[in-house]
């Protein structure tokens, strides 16, 4: 239910994007088209976005803060969309996040389950675990004593100990739904193997973004300024680049001589210095680096699956053993 609620809401915020840049690219007054839409649709999701989105602009914010807001756009986005927004080419670019944004919702869903499988799992297993330990196991020993059988006491030891199993389950998944929070992005991210995947999907990121910016009309200087102020973990390493160009460096020298960036990145410079395309290069460097990004998630939330999986088989084989291996002390104490 829970993923289904945030797979919705991803989706949502792209059929908003969508929405906007078809009113835009017909040249419908905004504002009035979004209230239209929020009366039409009263009671729907679509209805309460376009509503909360009118009462921003009417507010007199800009476009790309109001999208911000609402969590449609991130901030490269916003620095994009807001120097599109001075060259008119708003609905262009508009119409490139709406396309990126579906799919992007269709794999951050794939990427949730396999993130939350450990928790979904561990929660009823603590469940039945403490039950079996709290109710089952006193009224097992109690019925054993009763009886006068004799049994051996490993197997309610490794009973009582079986909770801890649980536990380190949903610990697991705890630590795995971490990769994915913006907060813990820049501890991950000096992970030896875990933190690669997150500085590729960073300049990915910011060839898609600044891809998008060239073509509508942006130049390189200029797209990499706004960009320096919206990026999160790149922020400092494109400042140092921003302040190599000021001084009259070429951009491909720029960033080799500050930070650490992909050779895909860097060659994309090169192929731009050389004359070719600079926002279809960027935007196929992006491919290059999302497809990269997702393969080695998915070989970490893979790896991350199995060990949950036997973390859990650990779990419920002890709770198993316990049970059954008591169950036939008791059978052979009646036989002989």
């Amino acid at each position: 239910m829970l993923l289904t609620f945030w797979s919705m809401k991803r989706l949502g915020r792209a059929n908003l994007l969508g929405l906007v840049a078809a009113f835009t690219r017909r040249n419908m007054p905004l504002e009035e088209s979004l209230l239209d839409l929020a009366k039409i649709g009263t009671g729907t999701k679509e209805a309460e976005s376009a509503g909360r989105l009118a009462a921003s602009l009417d507010s007199g914010e800009p476009l790309h803060i109001a999208l911000q807001r609402q969590n449609a756009i991130d901030a490269q986005q916003a620095a994009a969309l807001q120097l599109a927004e001075k060259r008119g080419a708003t609905a262009g670019l508009l119409t490139q996040f709406a396309a990126h944004a579906t799919p992007n919702a269709e794999r951050m869903l794939k990427y949730d389950t396999m993130l939350l499988y450990s928790i979904i799992v561990g929660l009823p297993l603590l469940f039945t675990s403490s039950f079996i330990n709290i109710f089952i196991i006193p009224k097992f020993k109690q019925m054993i004593l009763e009886m006068e059988i004799h049994t051996s006491e490993m197997p309610f030891i490794v009973v009582a100990f079986s909770p801890y199993f649980v536990l380190a389950l949903i610990a697991w998944g705890l630590i795995l739904f971490t990769f994915k929070l913006k907060w813990c992005r820049p501890l991950w991210r000096r992970v030896p193997f875990l933190g690669t995947p997150i500085r590729m999907e960073e300049q990915a990121r910011l060839s898609r973004w600044l891809g998008l910016a060239l073509s509508a009309g942006v130049t390189l200087e200029e797209g990499l300024c706004a960009m320096a102020e919206a990026t999160g973990g790149l922020k400092q390493s494109l400042s140092k680049v921003q302040k190599a160009i000021e001084n009259g460096e070429p951009p491909s020298r720029a960033f080799r001589q500050c930070g650490r960036w992909r050779d895909e990145f860097l060659w994309a410079l090169d192929a731009i210095a050389a004359g070719a395309n600079a926002a279809g290069t960027f935007n196929q460097v992006a491919e290059v680096l999302e497809e990269k990004v997702q393969a080695r998630l998915n070989t970490i939330y893979r790896i991350g699956t199995q060990v949950g999986v036997l973390i859990a088989a650990i779990g419920v084989g002890t709770m198993a053993w316990a049970v059954f291996s008591t169950l036939t002390e008791i059978s052979w104490s009646f036989m002989r």
